[in-house]
């Protein structure tokens, strides 16, 4: 592995059940675990499986067309047991649609593949 494929953050606590995660160019995204309106530690890995999907297929499409509406939608089941706590059943699911026009018709069947690529289990998520 090179130095250009490492990726970190670091997850300081501020106060209880409240963290602060902050990346090497100083983003920083605050979360919590007390019940309060910020994001789970669950919700944020939701987020980054959505974010790291929606990435690659907005590349993959966005040289075609610009769509007119794109979201992402992440759930699974949290399962606390005597195993410890895990995420089962993910799934994500693609809302994109795009406008009649020839571009689009190229962006269609690269969003479908990409969309494949990320539900596969140890698949390799890329853009073609």
């Amino acid at each position: 592995m090179s130095e250009a494929s490492k990726r970190s953050v670091v997850v300081e606590r501020t106060s209880t059940g409240q963290f602060v995660a902050t990346n090497p160019r100083g983003g920083t995204v605050r979360f919590g675990t007390d019940g309060g309106d910020a994001f789970t530690p669950v919700e944020l890995l939701l987020a980054a499986i959505g974010g790291c999907s929606a990435a690659d297929v907005d590349v993959a499409t966005g040289r075609h067309a610009e769509p007119t509406a794109f979201s992402v939608e992440v759930s699974g089941d949290k399962i606390s047991d005597e195993q410890g706590n895990r995420m089962t059943g993910l799934r994500v699911t693609f809302h994109v649609a795009f406008p009649e026009e020839e571009g689009a018709d190229r962006a269609r069947p690269r969003s479908g593949g990409c969309r494949r690529g990320a539900r596969e289990p140890g698949a390799r998520r890329g853009v073609p």
